[in-house]
């Protein structure tokens, strides 16, 4: 078992899809998919596209089976009004939950005890268009610093920007119906500082934003709601291949 969950910890567990590559141990992964997600793996036209899928998919079950006595196999999921996935049985006392988040060669999963939380993950690649999508999507202060960097830094703290907002707006549950620019964020010697605009109709002294870097290249951002009179949430890391049962 994980060691267990408070309102002050949260755990992210990630791998490198490249990592899983044992017939035995994929055709396993496969057993344990529900109907609808067979159906889901089946479509993906490329090899590499499915193996992440099910990858992803082992990653959340056989992991969320580390905090109950429930079989990675009898997870049920389904999805508030918003999309935002959730687990719809077995209902758990104090409840679990968890944002899932995969990226080319990548695959993490937050696990959490707070209803509103989210991550993101990506693959930071040379574009061209970073200056024309950061002039649509972020807000006025953060389009006029990414504008001042050179190249590098300027990649960099696009997909530090870029996750944010995804993490954010995953934890609300709410996708692209909140705007993206309404999210502005400074990086500062605390760590991550934001402010939102009126239309978001939030508080963002009640967020915790943390950035972390997985296996040396990808970008990752956790976005969870929390007091601001409680101390800070502590993110527990852990690299693993999800194996069922679990190793001792």
């Amino acid at each position: 078992m994980a060691a267990p969950l408070s309102p002050h910890t949260a755990d992210l567990w990630y791998l490198c899809t490249g990592d899983v590559n044992e017939p035995a141990l994929l055709a396993a992964y496969l057993d344990l998919l529900s109907p609808e997600e067979r159906v889901r793996h089946d479509r993906f036209l490329f090899a590499k596209d499915r193996h992440l899928f099910l990858v992803s998919r082992a990653l959340l079950r056989i992991t969320l089976s580390r905090y109950a006595a429930v079989n990675p196999s009898d997870w049920v999921f389904g999805s508030r009004p918003g999309g935002k996935p959730e687990i719809e049985q077995p209902r758990l006392e104090p409840p679990l939950h968890f944002s899932l988040s995969h990226t080319a060669g990548l695959a993490a999963l937050l696990v959490t005890t707070s209803e509103r939380a989210g991550l993101d993950v990506e693959a930071p690649q040379s574009n061209r268009r970073i200056l024309q999508i950061a002039r649509y999507a972020f807000s006025p202060d953060e389009v006029e610093e990414i504008e001042k960097m050179d190249q590098e830094t300027q990649q960099r703290r696009f997909y530090e920007y870029w996750t944010l907002k995804e993490a954010y707006l995953k934890a609300r549950g709410l996708g692209l119906s909140l705007p993206m620019s309404g999210l502005s964020f400074r990086m500062n010697a605390e760590g991550v500082s934001a402010t939102f605009s009126p239309q978001l109709e939030d508080d963002p002294s009640h967020w915790q934003f943390t950035l972390l870097r997985l296996a040396d290249r990808y970008q990752a951002a956790i976005a969870i709601h929390r007091q601001p009179d409680l101390p800070p949430v502590t993110i527990r890391l852990e690299r693993a291949v999800p194996r069922w049962p679990h190793p001792p």
